[in-house]
This record gives C-alpha cells, structure tokens and sequence, in this order.
C-alpha cells in the first residue's frame, strides 16, 4: 500500500509540476501580449521597442486598467521578458 502510495503521490506532484508550468507559460504570454497590443511599437536601431507612456498614462485609462498594465510590465520585466532601455526607461523591447 506505501507503493501505491508513493506512486500517487510522485503522479500528482508531477502534475502539480506541469501546472505550474502551463501557468507561468499562460502568464508570460499574457504579460508579452498586452505590451504588445497596449504599447506604442517603435524601431530604433534596427529593434523594434515599445514605448509604455500610452500604458501608463491616467488620462487614457481608469485606475483598474492602469494597475493591470502596471501589473503586467512589471512581471514581464521580472521574468526577463522584456529589457528596459537604460537611456529610456519608459522604453522596452522583448528579450527573446
């Protein structure tokens, strides 16, 4: 009975595992996209950036929207999604 067990327990830790997996997945999609389609695109020497000003600005958007795409820029930065211009920090490209 302590295989089967063991085996339950190594089956469900392995798709508790594959979750998490699908999850940061999900989420990093959904970071990279909402940049992506709520962000201005630039190109700047040769690369295409993305200025976040428009994300970030209270006269275009409610407060809900704002801490959403405050959200989002900064999960993406902090999974290494996205690289912030050192000379323009209101500036990213994404790092893959």
């Amino acid at each position: 009975m302590s295989s089967l067990r063991a085996e339950l327990l190594a089956s469900l830790s392995d798709h508790a595992e594959a979750l998490g997996r699908e999850a940061f997945q999900i989420a990093d999609q959904v970071a990279v996209t909402e940049i992506q389609t709520n962000a201005v695109p630039i190109n700047l020497g040769g690369q295409r950036w993305y200025d976040l000003r428009r994300m970030t600005d209270p006269a275009e958007h409610p407060p809900e929207v704002l801490a959403l795409h405050a959200q989002h820029i900064t999960y993406a930065a902090e999974r290494g999604l996205v690289i912030h211009s050192i000379s323009a920090p209101h500036l990213v490209r994404l790092a893959a």
